[in-house]
This record gives C-alpha cells, structure tokens and sequence, in this order.
C-alpha cells in the first residue's frame, strides 16, 4: 500500500474482504473496518490504525505504528497480534478467543520488539503477552483468567507492568525464565481480576537484561523517564497525531545517557541501551544518528557476547530505512558470523519478512520462513513463521514426525546448549503416566520435573536449572529421562553459564 494512502470505512464499519497491508513510512491511516489479516511493514508514527476488527492475525514488522480499539479473532495456535522489531503502542486491544495452546499468545514481541500497550483486555489465554530475546513491554491492561498474563522468554528484558491481573499472587501469572520475578517484571498497582483490590503495593523493582539484572541506578532511571515520556504521548495520540518531536528537548537529553551507557560496551547494559537509543532516533527521524553511534560502538567493541546484538541492530536499521538490500547483505554475515547465537531464528524470520514486504518476493519468503521452522521447530517465532507461510498459501514444511500416525514418542529440549533455562518438549501417543527426572553426569538424580497421568499429543516442561531443593546447578553436561509405560527414552543437555 503506497505511501499517504488513507483507508476509511464508510458508516460506521467495512469490510475489506483478504489482507490489509502498509508498507510505508509515513501518513497511511485505516479505521473501522474488518478485515481477514492485517500487516504492516514499517511505518512510523504518523501511520494510525483504529476501529479495526480481524478476525485471524495482525502483523506488524518494524514498526513504530499506533494502532487503537482493535478486536482480533485469531486462528487456531498462531499469535493474535505478532510484533516483530520496532516500537509499536498497542491501545485498548481486545482479544476475544479462547485457546489453551502454548503457541497462541495475545500478543507475541519477537526480534527485539520494545512496544508500550495499554488499556485492553486480554483473557482466557494460555499466554497473554509473551516477551522474546531481547524485547520489553510496558504494559497497563486488564488481564483475566490467562494461564500467564505475560510470559517472558530466556534473554528477555524487563517489562514495567500495572493494572488488573490475573491471580492474586505476582508469582501466579508472571512467568520468568530465572532468577526472581523482580528480576524481570517492575510492578506498580496489583489488582485481582478487576476486583479493585490493590494486592502487590509499588515498589522500587531490579529491571532485568540478559543473563542478569541492571544494577545501574543511571540507567534504570533514564530507562524510566523515556517510558514516561512515552506515556504522556499515547495520551496525546487519543485525540491527534502521536509526534514525538514535540519532546524532542526531552529525548535529546535521554540520547545523551543512553550514548554513554551504549559505549561501556557491556554486556548486559550496552544493548539494551542502543535499543533505547535506536527507538528515539527513529521516533525523531534521525536515523543516521543512531547509525554513528553503532558504528563506534562496534569499532571499540572487545566482548563476543555483545557482537551479535551489535549486528541484530544494523539489520534493524537497514529494515527500518526499506534498505532491503543491505538489510539481506547484513543478514546473510549474521548467520556466517554468529551460528549458535539465540538471535538466529530471528535474524532468518526477519529475511522472511525483506523478502516477503520489502522485494515482495513470495518464494523466496517462504524460504526463510521454512528455514526458521525447519531449524528451530520448538521455537515460538516458529509458530509465526507458520502463520506467515499459511498467509503466503504455503503448507508448512512436514517434519518426519509429522508424517506419521499415530503420534510417536518423542522427547527433545530447546535450546541446547542453554542458559539458563530450556525448554523440554515431549509428545505422548496415548493417555498414560509419565515422569521425566534429571540426571547428572554421575547418574544421581538432579530433580523431577513431570510425574503426572497427561493426555496424549504434544507436552512441554521448563527446567530452570535448579534441583529439587531449589538450588543452583553447575554448568556441564546433564540427562533426562522419561518413563512412559513400559518404555524409556533419555537425551542429553549441556548447561553452559
């Protein structure tokens, strides 16, 4: 959809039959309509989506769009609103299903996705917002009855979250990957369903990045004051445009901040820093400015740990600018560069994405699509590779296990090596008992972590690498073992701190 296009219902709704897509950078508004699907690739702040009702999946790719009262009736196990990169705000969002699929969040933040959403109602989810490698959210919305209201992912950043939830108890429906729950979660007002009754008082929390906490105070407060700012410009945007240069005075003083912590080269703060950083400059239009920084940034840079990041965020500049070219050039060195790395699935996903909005080349976005679920297939951004491919009208690649029936035992964990949690996936032929233990390398039991009568179909269990004490466990190599009926299937997994 070409750039300044306007998409308006007549009366007071229509129906656009098939897909809505923006792919623009400036001036795109659509309101009161319903639609199948709804995609939009780039777009600032200046592009406006309210009053829209879809009834299968909104996706958004490196986007900074303000999208408000929209009501999304997904399709079977796929995220209801997908957001992948960018800096959305996400106003009063309703999500009206219900699912009971781990593979079916409200609200999926993917490829270093850093939105703010407020006001909603997100209920009867297994997952409500599910926080990915190198994503945060602030949150203000009504949650209810979700297995988790938000689910955060290994190497997710904090969230700042307020508003009605879905448990009296924080721990109830905040999951978080290790360490404590403060650790990735600040909490302001605690209610309960709606009740009114405030059940966790304000408090000064850790933020959390990547492998650990911010200690910083410096940084935790200039992290806090563009949140801030940013909240005061949702409010702007209820009745008028979202301009973010009308506190241009208040940014340039937090770019300054973020600069400095961009160039320790840390580990933990550096990228999360040149998150914040990269979102004001976009927000400002100032693109290039973000891209001096990052340049120093990597030229100074000693740590391998921080490389990838560093290389996450040049494709993310490319993508923001629609430089397709360098974006796939950028992304084709990552996977030489960094093959083991936890932001690889995102990185191939996000080809997927140049390929399918910014060439509009369909085969060769199913490609990379098929490549993510081919690679990771317990991945969740695996589930959105699929919802892309069936929008593309491609069956989703058969895996050998696929092709069988009856459903075969089945037992395998991701990611592996892994730190420090990891996903252990199992599928059950039949109805029956089952516990899977784990092992140390001298045979004695670690911890159990599944004894239960489980239905048949797929299952999944997370081992945070403590043992049944609650203890720590050291990094090395470690067995699981299930027992199903009278059969037994071991594999192995290496700790890697």
């Amino acid at each position: 959809m070409r750039s300044g296009i306007d998409v308006i219902g007549s009366g007071s709704t229509s129906t656009y039959v098939g897909q809505v897509a923006f792919n623009s950078q400036t001036n795109c508004e659509l309101k009161n309509l319903n639609t199948s699907n709804l995609d939009i690739s780039g777009g600032n702040s200046t592009t406006k989506v309210t009053n829209v009702r879809t009834n299968y999946r909104i996706e958004l790719n490196n986007s900074s769009a303000f999208l408000s009262n929209v009501t999304f009736l997904q399709g079977d196990y796929y995220p209801g609103i997908d957001v992948n990169d960018g800096n959305p705000v996400l106003y009063n969002i309703t999500s009206t299903t219900t699912r009971s699929s781990s593979g079916d969040p409200a609200v999926y933040l993917h490829g270093g996705a850093s939105p703010n959403i407020y006001v909603g109602s997100i209920r009867n989810k297994n997952r409500g917002i599910q926080i990915g490698s190198s994503c945060y959210a602030t949150t203000d919305a009504d949650f209810c009855s979700n297995t988790w209201d938000m689910y955060a992912l290994s190497g997710a950043w904090d969230s700042d979250i307020d508003g009605y939830f879905s448990a009296q108890d924080p721990e109830d429906c905040l999951y978080y990957p290790s360490g404590d729950l403060e650790d990735y979660y600040e909490i302001g007002s605690w209610n309960y369903c709606g009740a009114g009754v405030a059940k966790h008082e304000t408090g000064d929390k850790i933020e959390s990045m990547v492998g650990g906490s911010i200690t910083d105070k410096g940084l935790k407060g200039a992290f806090k004051e563009y949140n801030n700012i940013r909240k005061i410009m949702i409010n702007d945007a209820k009745t008028g445009n979202m301009d973010p240069k009308l506190y241009e005075t208040e940014f340039e003083a937090l770019l300054t901040t973020f600069a400095d912590y961009a160039q320790t080269g840390d580990e933990k703060n550096s990228p999360l820093a040149l998150k914040l950083y990269q979102n004001i400059c976009f927000d400002l239009e100032k693109p290039e400015q973000f891209l001096s920084l990052l340049n120093k940034v990597k030229t100074d840079n000693k740590s391998e740990a921080l490389a990838p990041h560093l290389a996450h965020l040049t494709i993310s500049y490319y993508s923001y600018l629609n430089d397709v070219k360098s974006a796939l050039i950028e992304t084709e060195m990552f996977g030489k560069n960094f093959p083991k790395s936890d932001l690889l699935v995102e990185v191939l996903y996000n080809k997927g994405v140049l390929y399918r909005f910014g060439l509009e080349d369909c085969d060769n976005a199913a490609k990379a699509y098929s490549e993510v679920i081919e690679r990771f297939p317990d991945h969740p951004t695996a589930e959105s590779a699929r919802a892309s491919l069936e929008r593309l009208g491609v069956s989703k690649p058969e895996t050998e296990e696929e092709s069988i029936e009856p459903i075969k035992l089945a037992l395998g964990n991701f990611p592996n090596p892994f730190n420090p949690t990891t996903e252990i996936h199992f599928s059950l032929p039949e109805t029956g008992f089952v516990s899977i233990k784990v092992f140390d390398v001298m045979g004695r039991l670690v911890t159990t972590l599944v004894r239960a009568n489980m239905n048949a179909g797929a299952h999944q269990v997370i081992w945070n690498s403590r043992d049944q004490y609650g203890n720590t466990v050291a990094s090395g190599m470690y067995f699981y073992r299930m027992q199903y009926q009278d059969q037994t299937l071991t594999q192995k997994m290496v700790l890697m701190r």
